[in-house]
């Protein structure tokens, strides 16, 4: 489930950034759906949590070298799940009206959405494996954040 919500998210964001030219009111609103999906999913897990149960996925990478992608939805992990799909939420939302008239808005939800999944991939691993690639996700997506509006001279020398 929690895999399933991480690709989810970039595939999602993929479409909203196809999509974004045909359609932009209607994408504006579909990309509050993804993250408040997640953030309703693990708001439904707080009752089990909070009684101390935890919820575990986990899935052979490398068989032969005992490398596996595994994660951990406990108390910790929920807390800041909760905080950057809520955060996340919003900020879709934000985006779909202060960035309405820039032409490259798709690509922000793509890279905002990439940048999601890369966060919660970090904030659920269960090892150190996992942890390391999903913290180089978010070192890769963030710099596209970051370099979202490149041709802005002010842009460039703020970031």
């Amino acid at each position: 489930m929690l895999l399933g919500f991480l690709v989810a998210l970039f595939i999602s964001g993929i479409l909203l950034w196809l999509a974004r030219p045909h359609n932009k009111p209607l994408v504006g609103w579909l990309s509050i759906l993804p993250p408040g999906t997640i953030t309703g999913w693990q708001v439904l897990r707080i009752p089990e949590i909070a009684h101390g149960d935890f919820y575990t996925e986990r899935w052979e990478w490398i068989p032969s070298l005992g490398l596996e992608i595994s994660f951990r939805l406990d108390g910790l992990a929920l807390l800041f799940g909760l905080i950057v799909a809520g955060v996340g939420a919003a900020v879709a939302l934000y985006t779909h009206y202060y960035l309405e008239k820039e032409p490259c808005q798709g690509y922000f939800y793509l890279a905002l959405f990439a940048f999601m999944a890369s966060m919660l991939g970090l904030v659920w691993a269960d090892n150190l494996l996992t942890l390391f690639v999903f913290w180089e996700g978010t070192s890769i997506t963030s710099y596209l954040l970051i370099g979202f509006d490149h041709e802005n001279a002010r842009a460039r020398a703020g970031a």
